[in-house]
């Protein structure tokens, strides 16, 4: 907060758009102040363009997304997360453009949006493939087994939601908040159509090669 006061006071307004990006995401990490959180990211994105700080702009976009998304306000977080792709795709920047369909394809996905999600995690996975980004390409992954299932292939899906869970722990990951979001219904939903056999499905998942998993994922063709 000291850093923040004095980049105010020298009307530093990059660095103060910067400092208070860092602030909201914390306070959304931490399951802090979300209204706060959403009024430091919405002062940060005021504050990048008032400076033409384009590069600070790809990724306002993408976190203030995450923080409505977080506030329920999901339509919001798309218009957002749309904008913010538009943005990524000034600058191709793979890692950019694979966190921000990522997130993208989980909101239209609890919208039940499923084409947009198709294509959206397809996107992510292409470009966490070309950016070597792990923890996006088994997000996208999560996705797909949320696509599986709305599908009616729930053994697919539980195999892929047990692979990810395999991948993220041996990644030291924990989902975010949005991930964790898409996670809970999507393990509700298999825990209603399995019972006590998810366990052994989630299993099974966990012993696919990463190639197995890719394969199960795709191809969908949603009729919509």
């Amino acid at each position: 907060m000291e850093a923040l006061a004095e980049f105010r006071a020298l009307d530093c307004k990059r660095f103060a758009a910067l400092t208070l990006d860092v602030l909201g995401m914390l306070r959304l990490n931490s399951g802090g102040d979300l209204a706060l959180a959403r009024a430091e990211l919405e002062e940060a994105v005021v504050l990048a363009a008032e400076t033409g700080f384009e590069r600070g702009m790809l990724f306002l976009d993408t976190n203030l997304a995450e923080i409505e998304f977080a506030l329920g306000n999901h339509s919001a977080a798309i218009a957002l997360a749309e904008r913010a792709v538009s943005r990524h795709y000034a600058t191709r920047e793979s890692l950019s453009l694979a966190i921000a369909w990522s997130n993208l394809a989980m909101y239209y996905a609890y919208q039940e949006r499923w084409p947009d999600a198709q294509s959206a995690a397809e996107s992510s996975l292409g470009y966490a493939h070309e950016a070597d980004a792990r923890s996006y390409r088994d997000f996208a992954l999560q996705t797909f087994a949320a696509l599986k299932a709305h599908r009616g292939d729930w053994h697919a899906a539980a195999q892929l939601l047990g692979y990810v869970d395999a991948r993220l722990v041996q990644l030291g990951l924990e989902r975010g908040t949005t991930e964790q979001a898409g996670y809970d219904r999507l393990i509700a939903t298999l825990r209603d159509n399995f019972g006590a056999a998810l366990g052994e499905l989630l299993a099974s998942g966990a012993t696919l090669s990463d190639t197995a998993a890719e394969l199960i994922a795709k191809p969908l063709a949603l009729a919509g």
